[in-house]
């Protein structure tokens, strides 16, 4: 995905100090940065107010005693600034102080982060809150151009070892960068063209679309994931709920299979949002509905994927989601031949298993390490998906699903929400809590809901189970579970026969034995 992480400063010389806190154009913050005494590294945020001067940021700083060096890299000459020199964001600074004082920075409104070009000799970076985790993540960019990184620790004025020396590119030493603290490089290059990549928390939203799935995650280096987008009425829906979290772009965006209640909201998606991917699957048989979609992602020029079993997507420079399903050999039932993914932060795991049921667990039981902290359960929960022995090799501590209320299959199943209850994990249904927000940081996650409501452990069915669909509403397709005996009339039979053909299914009840179009010609 082609955008970059964007809450960056690549500063030339760095300070030891940024907290940052995303701050709206209507409002303005003051930020107190801490100068001790000796040698500090002060960076500048891009998002300072403009109008500065060194006089006016470092007024409370006693003038008799404290210097004011900047450094360029390009002339590898420092240069003594005066009081009245101009301040820009992104700049840094050397203050040698006599004392320990607070200086104030007023941050105008949020701002896109600059970049920076480096020079061959030494630059330095700076790094605000949060930061990178490690130096492989962080440099990566610079390859081979580099000999050496060593680290400035203003409060005990000293240089710290080096991080990385010996310009291998290799990056194998995963030494943790810390928030505050400033970096020197030393490129053998000059012009070297470089983005730091700060993180954000991974988070990942089950929006309540009704009967039906859809999922944004938003990985920590800010690239946005969208999977499935409800049913074709919810698509304004998930639409305002992107908007209002600021996304104008989409990194990719996945269809885990084609139905109705996972595609059909992303007609409005594809029409009002810049796609930079989209991913699918490649089946046997594709419904006119579907095929429509694609042929949207055609007529705007978006780049199409498929994916199966073994391949990985990945969303930014460091995250990485592994594919599970569909398998090479497709299943004649298009719930099991979803997408299905797996991924994380640090120590929390995730698995998203779409419509897949049964079939799909049993394959994926005996080829991957399934276990996660946190399931998205399959099929909406009813009972073709979620086996005891699936669940096992699993374990999640938490379970979400995506379900609408008191919908016609009766989901989630009454002997599912018991499985998941007898292996002790926490359950959160989109029909009881609205939309579900999960947030990861690496070390833990925390879960927020819509609405403040957590269903009782005992489960509860939300509704009857109906066998025998009727013309007002549609069937289970899912698995041949109907014949024509099940059906009063002709035209419940033909309802039910209709929609199957309509979500790819095919016949897959039998109810037309002659392959003539026409469902249970016996009854009345």
């Amino acid at each position: 995905m082609s955008r970059q992480p964007e809450y960056l400063f690549i500063l030339l010389i760095i300070s030891g100090f940024l907290l940052v806190t995303p701050v709206s154009a209507e409002e303005s913050v003051e930020h107190i940065v801490y100068i001790n005494p000796g040698w500090n590294f002060i960076s500048v945020p891009v998002r300072l107010a403009e109008g500065h001067n060194t006089g006016s940021i470092f007024n409370s700083v006693d003038k008799a005693g404290h210097s004011i060096f900047s450094y360029d890299a390009q002339t590898q000459q420092w240069t003594m600034v005066t009081p009245k020199t101009p301040v820009n964001p992104g700049e840094g600074y050397w203050i040698y102080s006599a004392g320990t004082y607070e200086i104030s920075l007023v941050l105008a409104e949020d701002q896109h982060p600059v970049t920076k070009n480096l020079y061959q000799g030494w630059n330095s970076f700076g790094f605000p809150s949060p930061c990178p985790k490690s130096a492989e993540s962080t440099f990566r960019s610079l390859r081979d151009r580099w000999t050496q990184i060593i680290g400035f620790n203003s409060a005990q004025q000293m240089y710290e070892p080096s991080i990385i020396n010996g310009g291998s590119g290799s990056h194998s030493d995963y030494t943790d960068l810390m928030p505050n603290h400033g970096y020197w490089v030393y490129l053998t290059q000059y012009g070297v063209f470089s983005k730091v990549i700060f993180y954000r928390n991974l988070t990942i939203h089950f929006i309540d679309v009704g009967q039906g799935d859809s999922i944004l995650i938003q990985s920590h280096g800010y690239d946005d994931m969208l999977i499935d987008a409800g049913p074709g009425d919810k698509g304004q829906l998930v639409e305002s709920y992107l908007k209002n979290l600021g996304i104008s772009t989409l990194d990719i965006v996945l269809v885990t299979h084609p139905h109705y209640d996972h595609y059909g909201g992303m007609t409005t998606i594809l029409s009002d949002f810049v796609v930079e991917e989209y991913i699918d699957t490649e089946l046997p048989a594709i419904p006119v509905e579907y095929q429509n979609i694609r042929n949207l992602v055609a007529q705007r020029g978006i780049p199409r994927h498929t994916v199966k079993s073994g391949d990985t997507i990945d969303l930014g420079q460091d995250m990485h989601i592994s594919v599970l399903n569909p398998q090479t050999t497709l299943s004649v039932d298009d719930n099991e031949n979803s997408i299905v993914l797996k991924f994380g932060r640090g120590s929390d795991e995730f698995l998203l298993m779409g419509d897949a049921g049964y079939e799909t667990e049993n394959i994926l039981i005996l080829n991957y390490f399934l276990r996660s902290d946190l399931l998205k359960v399959g099929h909406h929960g009813s009972n073709t998906a979620t086996s005891s022995t699936f669940l096992n090799y699993v374990t999640p501590k938490d379970s979400i699903i995506e379900v609408g209320t008191e919908n016609f299959y009766g989901d989630p199943s009454p002997s599912t929400l018991q499985r998941l209850t007898d292996i002790g994990s926490t359950i959160y249904r989109t029909d009881y809590q609205g939309t579900i927000v999960v947030t990861s940081d690496g070390d833990g996650y925390t879960i927020t809901t819509e609405k403040n409501y957590i269903p009782t452990i005992t489960p509860t069915p939300t509704a009857t189970v109906t066998t025998t669909p009727t013309p007002a509403t549609v069937c289970d397709c899912s698995y041949n579970r109907y014949n024509c005996g099940d059906f009063s009339t002709h035209d419940e039979a033909q309802a039910c026969y209709d929609y199957c053909i309509s979500l790819g299914k095919g016949d897959i009840h039998e109810l037309d034995s002659d392959n003539d179009g026409i469902a249970c010609e016996s009854l009345p």
